[in-house]
């Protein structure tokens, strides 16, 4: 009797992880580049949630509109598989975002439209792992509309979520943000790679939750690479990101432009930035005074805060960046409301090769500073050098309203290090420019600010 029992004992375990594994293709999901294997997957993805168990994507290529993930869903996509958005926009209905998520202060939504190739709402304990490729064919004509445009599908998109897991895959291509994890509680990223060109809005990811970490990804990216949003009435709190490697063509590392409540407690280390592997838009070459380089990153460090919100307790090391335009960008604005705080920042460990005349700056607007940032061991070195001219270029607007970007200011300042307006307490330790050429500009340009250590 023992015997039998020893013996049956590795069925039954052999019959459960058969039984816990659902196969797409086993509900009607086939390859085909005119098949959309949405209700196939949906359904696949639906008993998993009853059940248990993992929905797996086997090899092959596999086209899909719109899928949702539900709550205990891990979705693999397994080494030789893709999932491939479909090229129609009417593949992709807008999903009905929680009320409870919605923020009170915004009737339309520019950066929150909720249509995607993979999206959950309200789920908890979701998973999205394997080596295989998510690919949102963002490239389709269909997708070739206006900027900020809300019928573009981002690839996936976690709304009020807790426990989400997003491991190993590689995600391409999507028509809109690569990832958008809004108002979740417990996000852990790792080992990801994300290709994004070929549209508008190409983000890498957009973090506007709680609880978070980012490792062990690389980025390339026609838009911001690593980018935090706080569009709701929650602190973007308790994120760590650490041994990534990002390329843009816009900001690598930013905090905003949407930046309504904040963001606290934040802590990037060991990155590699750079700019990006190609320049579909053209972004840089317009906007930047570099004429023999037509790829580069705008700022390496943006943050910002213009719509009220605070920036506190944000601490970033180790970062070594190259083909850069600014290497740090700090920007206290209000564009609808009051202005906010910026403030507790610290900045080490820095190596940076800036290929613009917009020289790294922390500006607040008249009356409100950005304050309490340290500054330390950093390494500069300069591709381009200031004329006499842009010394004299002293009446800089204050644009408090506008837009934050690197060259909000103008394509020069007249400093080649660091362009310091509306702060206090600001400290640099051991900060050290290395220009290729002699630099008629000073080394630091200052207005209105208190409280100023430079050793």
């Amino acid at each position: 009797m023992r015997f039998k029992k020893l013996c049956i004992l590795p069925l039954i375990l052999i019959a459960v992880q058969t039984f816990g594994q659902w196969n797409i293709t086993k509900f009607g999901a086939k390859e085909g580049d005119n098949i959309n294997n949405a209700v196939a997957i949906q359904k696949a993805i639906d008993k998993c949630s009853i059940k248990g168990g993992v929905v797996t994507v086997p090899p092959g290529k596999y086209f899909t509109g719109t899928i949702i993930l539900k709550s205990n869903v891990t979705l693999n996509v397994m080494k030789g598989a893709e999932l491939i958005g479909t090229p129609n926009l009417s593949d992709y209905p807008e999903n009905k975002v929680s009320v409870k998520t919605r923020p009170p202060h915004r009737s339309w939504w520019p950066s929150m439209p909720s249509r995607a190739l993979i999206y959950a709402d309200d789920a908890e304990h979701v998973s999205i792992v394997g080596e295989g490729t998510i690919n949102g064919n963002g490239t389709s004509k269909e997708f070739k509309t206006k900027d900020d445009d809300p019928r573009r599908p981002k690839l996936l998109m976690f709304v009020g979520c807790k426990d989400v897991t997003v491991r190993d895959v590689h995600l391409m291509n999507s028509a809109f943000w690569m990832q958008h994890y809004f108002a979740c509680d417990g996000v852990k990223i790792s080992g990801i790679s994300v290709f994004n060109h070929g549209n508008l809005n190409n983000d890498g990811i957009d973090i506007d939750s709680r609880n978070v970490t980012v490792s062990d990804c690389t980025f390339d990216t026609d838009d911001d690479g690593l980018c935090f949003k706080s569009d709701g009435y929650d602190m973007v709190e308790n994120v760590s990101i650490t041994n990534c490697v990002v390329g843009s063509n816009c900001n690598l590392i930013k905090m905003g432009t949407a930046s309504y409540a904040g963001f606290r407690n934040i802590s990037i280390s060991n990155c590699v930035l750079k700019k990006a592997s190609r320049s579909i838009m053209g972004k840089a070459k317009r906007k930047a005074n570099y004429p023999e380089d037509s790829v580069s990153a705008e700022a390496g460090i943006a943050l910002e805060a213009v719509d009220g919100g605070t920036i506190d307790q944000v601490v970033i090391n180790n970062i070594s960046m190259i083909g850069v335009q600014t290497p740090i960008f700090i920007k206290l604005g209000h564009r609808k409301y009051d202005p906010g705080k910026v403030g507790n920042i610290i900045i080490s460990n820095v190596t940076a090769i800036a290929n613009s005349l917009i020289p790294s700056s922390i500006t607040g607007v008249p009356g409100h500073d950005v304050e309490n940032v340290i500054l330390s061991n950093i390494n500069i070195t300069n591709t381009h050098s200031g004329s006499a001219k842009d010394v004299e270029n002293t009446n800089i607007k204050e644009n408090e309203g506008g837009y934050p970007s690197n060259n909000m200011f103008g394509n020069s300042l007249p400093a080649y290090g660091f362009f310091l307006r509306h702060a206090n307490n600001i400290e640099m330790h051991h900060v050290r420019f290395n220009l290729a050429s002699p630099d008629a500009r000073p080394m630091i340009y200052q207005t209105d600010v208190k409280k100023f250590k430079i050793d």
